[in-house]
């Protein structure tokens, strides 16, 4: 797989550091073939999903990335397998859609920072999850 050309330069250096790495794709339905031309990527089954978090968690290496899972990081959370959350905001005024949480998380959530990009409009958030203030 490649990266497209005529991406925009911040799409091209995303897309190098994505392919780059190891990626899991948690779904009961899609198949290797789905996937094809991707480069290391793993299924794994929705019943798996926090054993196999908690396991990278344990193992050596960087951060875990969570891309477009709501439904999954919000479990995740639920497990305390959720370190920091990095939600980014756009500048798009839509008047409804989804929300961010199921439902109020069981954690206190502490800002860490923010990080905006020039032209673009988007802010990074970054969260830590505090799951010694755990709520019930």
């Amino acid at each position: 797989m490649r990266v497209d050309p005529a991406a925009t330069p911040i799409r091209r250096e995303f897309a190098e550091l994505i392919l780059g790495v190891e990626k899991l794709v948690v779904s009961d339905t899609i198949t290797a073939e789905d996937l094809a031309p991707y480069d290391n990527v793993r299924i794994v089954r929705i019943a798996d999903a926090r054993r196999e978090i908690a396991a990278l968690k344990a193992a050596e290496g960087g951060g875990i990335l969570i891309l477009l899972g709501r439904v999954l990081w919000n479990d995740l959370m639920h497990a305390g397998l959720v370190d920091e959350l990095h939600l980014v905001t756009f500048p798009l005024i839509a008047g409804s859609g989804v929300p961010l949480f199921d439902a109020r998380p069981p954690v206190a959530l502490k800002l860490l920072g923010t990080h905006a990009w020039e032209d673009s409009g988007n802010v990074l958030m970054r969260w830590r999850v505090d799951a010694a203030a755990r709520t019930r």
